[in-house]
């Protein structure tokens, strides 16, 4: 192709130019080469779309549903239930359960050297098995029902419900046994726990005050709960 000054005009990605001497008005790097290629896939992801991609039509529903199970990942961590193992001397849950709970700054030792000096000398003082009294006074506190404030139409309402016999309402007994401790003041905590349990044992003291007190809210609020004649049973249950 000649310019509009006589001179031929480069021809610009279409092999060399004689005219123009050798090397000059060769194939020009960007252009005549098509499209560019595509960006290979980063990752396992991208790996397994492009699987996913080239399988044939028959394999393409299965693969693509063990593609979603495989990379969906939980938005938290899932929480392993842990699994608590019975105490070394009386073999018994409940126990380690409460020398977990009088443990304080990683003192482990002195922990079971309370627990178990306090149902010694409830054995001695009572000529019964400690881990019976300790059993039945935990069961006398251990509450039926539960109450938790809700919001309804812009108002709270404390709103009962039911508890299974179960560790949670184990673990509020013992920590109202603690909190029943932890009240008395001047004397050991080997003398407070024992005198707590034994109270506990007989229906009195200050857990099996907090127990009526959750009963009495729970039965004023039947009402709010789902079924209330449940929960009115539960209460009834343990106090006849």
């Amino acid at each position: 192709m000649v310019g509009g000054s006589g001179a031929p005009a480069p021809s610009w990605g279409r092999g060399p130019n004689p005219s123009l001497g050798a090397g000059v008005g060769g194939p020009c790097p960007n252009l005549g080469q098509g499209p560019p290629s595509p960006r290979p896939a980063r990752g396992h992801r991208g790996e397994e779309q492009e699987r996913l991609r080239k399988a044939p039509k028959s394999l393409r529903f299965g693969f693509l549903i063990l593609l979603i199970f495989s990379t969906k990942m939980p938005r938290r961590p899932l929480n392993k239930k842990r699994i608590l193992l019975p105490d070394p001397i009386y073999n018994n849950v409940s126990v380690h359960m409460l020398i977990n709970r009088v443990l304080k700054s990683g003192k482990k030792s002195l922990a079971y050297r309370i627990v178990y000096n306090a149902l010694k000398e409830i054995g001695e003082s009572t000529g019964k098995n400690p881990i019976e009294i300790f059993e039945t006074a935990l069961d006398n506190v251990t509450p039926r029902v539960e109450v938790k404030p809700k919001r309804r139409a812009g108002a709270i309402q404390m709103v009962p419900r039911v508890l299974r016999a179960g560790e949670q309402s184990k673990a509020t007994a013992l920590r109202w046994i603690l909190e029943g401790c932890h009240k008395r003041s001047g004397i050991p905590m080997l003398n407070r726990l024992k005198n707590e349990i034994i109270e506990s044992f007989k229906k009195t003291g200050y857990a099996i005050r907090k127990r009526d007190e959750l009963h009495k809210l729970a039965v004023v609020n039947a009402m709010y709960a789902r079924k209330p004649q449940t929960v009115i049973n539960a209460v009834n249950q343990l106090t006849a």
